[in-house]
């Protein structure tokens, strides 16, 4: 067995924050090997990419997701009790759940909701004197998500459901008062849906029944 390639700097924390899309590629390019040895917040990490490094990981024998996650994204981004914290028979169940969302029709469906808000939004545009196409886009998306998923949505809180979502990713790993209001976003996304759900449990809202929002409820 050939020897584990291994960065040599001291600590590598800041070259992911840099660049944390391409940081093991590039690595893995420069070594010309799938798997090599770094430091991250001056611990020793094993990098990998490729088949058969997703083929280890996924192995629940070696890996636990539990706990795993850093604090500030389960309080953010992923949520308390996400999916991507479990194991097991739950971790299986919610995966299931989450596949059954996503088959090629509903796929198909979603697609055509956002094609169809982009040409509405684009009509609106030329009455428009600047247009901010990622805030745009930003909307566009929470509009086509809400609809798809049975979420009800009034036109008059899409600016402020679309900053709050938005900020669960684009805040998600910050430091100081943006992670903050990460925190205050998520937990305004949640009393929202908790909302909705316990709409539809007690019959007041009745969503199509291939949607999330029902399967959920």
């Amino acid at each position: 067995m050939s020897k584990l390639p291994v960065e040599t700097k001291l600590d590598s924390t800041l070259a992911l924050a840099r660049d944390p899309y391409r940081f093991v590629s590039s690595r893995c390019e420069k070594f010309n090997t799938d798997v090599f040895e770094t430091r991250l917040l001056l611990q020793k990490v094993v990098c990998m990419r490729g088949e058969e490094a997703a083929k280890v990981f996924y192995d629940t024998s070696r890996f636990s997701r539990v706990g795993v996650a850093p604090s500030r994204i389960t309080k953010t981004l992923f949520g308390r009790g996400g999916v991507q914290g479990m194991d097991g028979k739950a971790h299986r169940h919610r995966k299931m759940m989450f596949m059954s969302l996503l088959t090629e029709d509903k796929i198909v469906g979603l697609t055509q909701l956002a094609r169809d808000i982009w040409e509405r939004r684009v009509l609106q545009w030329s009455r428009m004197d600047q247009v901010v196409l990622f805030r745009q886009a930003q909307e566009i998306l929470t509009e086509a998500v809400c609809q798809w998923a049975g979420v009800p949505l009034d036109p008059a809180d899409v600016d402020r459901r679309t900053s709050e979502l938005a900020a669960l990713f684009d805040f998600a790993g910050s430091i100081g008062p943006k992670h903050w209001w990460a925190r205050i976003a998520r937990k305004r996304n949640e009393a929202w849906l908790r909302g909705i759900v316990k709409q539809i449990r007690s019959g007041t809202y009745d969503p199509p029944e291939d949607t999330a929002a029902f399967i959920v409820a």
